[in-house]
């Protein structure tokens, strides 16, 4: 297996990526073999920030549903996940047995918790296997609500939710920071192995937040939106791709989309993915599985932004978001929708669905008017369409669908042969064995205390 590294004069990513993992962009250069190679554990820490030591992780902290202990070890656990994230500091890791916890988690600096250090993150996990321990608390309310913190890891939970679909913002986990115009956002997160059940407004949410990994998640719930809604993740100056959804399966039902990455995000990776959801529930005319572009609630500072004809219009857009390597297999109207995104590519994707009547669609996308009266918009840009399995000829699967400028299509066939791995399923093996790692690290730090 060639470690990627070897292909980083292409620009793409400086990720510590095997070739075997991905990509389209990488086409040419790797072998069959490697393209469809088994998941590793040392696979798994090229979707970490690049600074994570996980060889810090020295401190642990038990948590069972019966614990009354001080967390030092499982036999003295603690009896509350919320009481364990209190105490946590940088270098630990919450070790939260199998069980069912009704709490509703907080993290959040005015509670004064303690964020992980560029270095030294701090892990959350379900120690006795993906899915063992269930956070499911009471209706109407987030299971884990994260705001302004920055590196941590939450891994291998089922987060049951019970929010509303149609009021309120509740959902299984968000990640962000409440100010989406100004302050500090959200960073370094790595959000892996768990399920996301239930019901909510969305199934998973970041917004405002920077180098956010989703990765081996299991959707299956009825969310009101998106399954995975994504407001303002990423950073206009960086080089490579900083935010990941990879690896997961995503089922159940939506009001809108699968996953949306919306007005000011960028560099985010979204591969494969295993698509089996029915999309579009609350809309007429069903949804897009993939929407790359849009809104949201931006138009609540609408009067705060400007033209287009001003460079800072860059904030509305979603650029350079690269759809690789997904399979989709169910209900929606569009598999992939550009809605305004620039410089983006959607490559190697196996589109033949027969539950979505459209391949990919590029749409303008508006949001309201400015003061004169002139509407905010932005047109599709600089986007490629490259090397996906398709089911008739490029004519017929997107002629006359792609509003915008500057398109590349090209080498889209429906003979070419899509067996890459996809979904949660391809993961989890080394997520677990990546929990069973943390374990053995830090409880030889510990012995030598």
């Amino acid at each position: 297996m060639r470690p990627l590294a070897q292909f980083l004069s292409r620009g793409a990513i400086n990720v510590r990526l095997p070739a075997a993992l991905l990509f389209g962009i990488f086409a040419a250069v790797s072998t069959e073999a490697e393209d469809k190679a088994p998941v590793s554990p040392a696979d798994l820490h090229g979707f970490m920030p690049q600074s994570w030591n996980l060889e810090t992780m020295e401190h642990q902290l038990w948590v069972s549903p019966q614990g009354v202990g001080d967390g030092s070890s499982r036999l003295k656990a603690l009896g509350s996940i919320q009481t364990a994230i209190e105490q946590a500091r940088p270098g630990t890791v919450i070790f939260v047995t199998a069980g069912t916890y009704p709490e509703s988690l907080t993290l959040a600096q005015s509670a004064e918790i303690a964020s992980g250090t560029d270095e030294s993150p701090i892990f959350l996990v379900s120690v006795d296997g993906c899915g063992a321990a269930e956070i499911k608390p009471g209706r109407d309310v987030t299971n884990l609500d994260a705001n302004r913190i920055q590196n941590w890891a939450v891994v291998g939970f089922h987060f049951v939710g019970a929010g509303s679909t149609t009021d309120g913002d509740n959902s299984p986990i968000k990640i962000g920071a409440s100010n989406l115009i100004e302050g500090e956002p959200a960073r370094n997160w790595w959000v892996a192995g768990n399920t996301f059940s239930g019901t909510g407004h969305d199934g998973s949410k970041a917004y405002h937040a920077r180098n956010i990994t989703w990765l081996g998640n299991h959707y299956d719930g009825e969310w009101g939106q998106e399954a995975c809604d994504n407001v303002a993740v990423g950073v206009s100056d960086a080089t490579a791709d900083q935010n990941h959804f990879v690896f997961n399966t995503v089922a159940g039902t939506s009001g809108y989309s699968a996953i949306t990455v919306k007005y000011g995000s960028n560099h985010f990776l979204i591969a494969q993915n295993e698509f089996t959801i029915n999309t579009g529930t609350r809309l007429p005319l069903r949804g897009a599985m993939i929407r790359v572009g849009g809104n949201g609630d931006l138009k609540r500072f609408v009067d705060r932004l400007p033209h287009e004809t001003d460079p800072a219009f860059s904030v509305l857009t979603a650029s350079h978001v690269r759809v690789m390597r997904n399979r989709f297999s169910g209900v929606c109207g569009i598999n992939v929708e550009l809605y305004g995104s620039r410089d983006s590519e959607i490559g190697d994707n196996d589109l033949v669905n027969p539950n979505a009547p459209i391949e990919i669609q590029a749409t303008e996308a508006r949001l309201g008017d400015d003061p004169q009266g002139n509407p905010y918009r932005w047109t599709a840009r600089n986007n490629r369409i490259v090397g996906n399995r398709i089911s008739a000829s490029e004519e017929n699967s997107f002629g006359g669908r792609l509003e915008g400028e500057a398109f590349s299509v090209a080498d889209n066939r429906s003979d070419r042969v899509f067996e890459y791995p996809t979904g949660a399923a391809a993961v989890r093996p080394a997520i677990e064995a990546l929990i069973e790692t943390l374990l053995q690290t830090t409880s030889a730090s510990a012995s030598h205390r």
